[in-house]
């Protein structure tokens, strides 16, 4: 990002910079600043327009056209042209990023001094009266409750003041945070479901007002089920989705307890299959009770589909010369030729080079397993899940998740939320909605998505990663795909 100050305007206009820095500790809550205060409608979203005028008018800073042509690549043309939260912090510290090695920061350059002239005594913090008369000076009118939050968002300490010293925008302490999917994890969740859960699995601590013992929204008491079982009853998809979803999200509450500051700090999220309503959940796009719903729904609506016809997931471990596409082109055409009508094979999850997830007609991947060799496959392992899901087989799923997303209520998420669909960050509601449906019959990417996460310049180190939910089995993933950003993934389990 390219920055030059305005010879027409007053200098103390500078003074609004720090809204477009990190904080310490909490390092993209000043991002969340600028964005807020531009968002004048609070609808969570901006346009190219507002954030030029925004940036220009009220901070002197002229941004290149071609910079923010890439933020609105990012957030893309399907959504009108609007800029979410999530899409403008990870743009910039983006800019940033590559700032440091391929272009000169003037905005970081500034960004001390500017500080300093909101820190009228010096002493290193910003206090909520010299946040007010910052404002003033550039004619930014605000109400005491909006100076106030501003303060709160930014105040790393919570003492009532913000700590400027020791900024980094090239995050040393960025935190990323995982949340698991079904493949083979419902014996952990048996094992791992103890007293403490009830009062850790829900975020907002209210689970007398939001468990889902509630028999309103999922009619049965999910801890006894997790608890005692029967295992076959826990093992069905109907089960398990909502069991993944709270368990992924207890962790996160142990999380919250241990390291407060792992959770404050954290600036991407991402979830393999249902866990992706943990990490929408978390990102506060879905409340806690929308969220076991949404499970809850389309955990059963996958089990009927499921049930529609014999059908399978297989894991495969590909040799370099594997012919993986063609062994499933092969197998539908083998099917069809033996009178299966419509039969499916297809890759339904990319976990790491060499490693594939096949889903289809339970014909179709013994035709695979029988010929693995012929491919170039070294391994054929079939997964306990009840169906094919990630392929059309689930296409019967999609209208009552449909249905039940139409009726919640979604938010943008504050902090970005990485999709399976397309490895790219959530921007809306209605892009939230959209691709949680498609979703269903698209093969999850996660391997490019591990790639999109932890793609960054040399020197620029990686961010501490957290698992959250039962197991380490995406953990072990991104040991495949970067073993260095492995190195500092942590798996936090209830």
């Amino acid at each position: 990002m390219s920055s030059r100050m305005g010879t027409g305007r007053p200098a103390l206009r500078k003074a609004a910079l720090p809204r477009l820095a990190t904080a310490a500790g909490t390092h993209h809550r000043p991002l969340k600043m600028v964005f807020r205060l531009t968002d004048r409608n609070k609808d969570g979203s901006i346009t190219a327009e507002e954030l030029k005028r925004m940036l220009l008018d009220k901070l002197d800073i002229q941004v290149d056209d071609s910079l923010i042509g890439e933020l609105m690549t990012s957030a893309g043309e399907n959504d009108g042209g609007l800029i979410s939260e999530g899409q403008f912090i990870s743009w910039f510290l983006k800019m940033q990023s590559l700032s440091a090695d391929k272009a000169p920061d003037h905005v970081t350059s500034d960004l001390f001094s500017a500080f300093r002239l909101f820190d009228r005594d010096g002493n290193g913090y910003i206090t909520l009266d010299e946040l007010r008369r910052a404002m003033d000076l550039i004619e930014e009118r605000m109400t005491e409750a909006e100076l106030n939050a501003l303060i709160q968002m930014a105040d790393a300490d919570k003492d009532g003041r913000i700590n400027y010293e020791g900024t980094n925008l090239h995050r040393t302490d960025a935190v990323y945070r995982l949340y698991t999917g079904p493949d083979g994890l419902r014996a952990r969740i048996r094992a791992r479901s103890g007293s403490a859960w009830p009062t850790a699995c829900c975020p907002s601590r209210t689970w007398p007002t939001c468990s889902p013992r509630r028999a309103d929204i999922l009619g049965y008491d999910l801890l006894e089920l997790c608890r005692r079982g029967p295992a076959q009853r826990l093992d069905r998809t109907e089960h398990a989705q909502p069991a993944l979803l709270v368990t992924s999200l207890a962790a996160v509450e142990r999380l919250r307890d241990e390291r407060p500051r792992a959770v404050d700090s954290c600036m991407a999220a991402a979830g393999f299959s249902v866990g992706e309503l943990a990490a929408l959940t978390f990102s506060g796009a879905l409340s806690f009770s929308a969220a076991v719903r949404l499970a809850h729904v389309r955990g059963r609506a996958m089990q009927l589909a499921s049930e529609l016809a014999p059908s399978g997931m297989m894991t495969v471990l590909c040799r370099p010369d594997a012919r993986l596409g063609f062994a499933c082109s092969l197998a539908r055409r083998w099917c069809e030729e033996r009178g299966l009508e419509a039969p499916q094979c297809a890759v339904a999850s990319f976990l790491f080079p060499q490693c594939k997830v096949v889903a289809g007609h339970v014909e179709a991947l013994d035709f695979i397993a029988e010929r693995a060799a012929e491919f170039g496959l070294r391994r054929c392992t079939r997964l306990r899940v009840s169906g094919a899901f990630h392929t059309p087989l689930m296409a019967p799923a999609a209208e009552p998740l449909r249905a039940a997303l139409a009726d919640t209520r979604i938010s943008a998420p504050r902090v970005p939320v990485y999709s399976n669909v397309d490895g790219r960050q959530y921007r809306s509601a209605e892009h939230v909605r959209r691709r949680l449906v498609e979703q269903l019959t698209k093969p999850v990417k996660w391997e490019q998505t591990m790639h999109v996460l932890y793609e960054r310049s040399p020197g620029v180190p990686f961010p501490d990663t957290y698992e959250c939910g039962p197991g380490d089995t995406l953990t072990a993933i991104l040991k495949k795909v970067n073993a260095k950003a492995a190195d500092s993934c942590t798996s936090v389990e209830v």
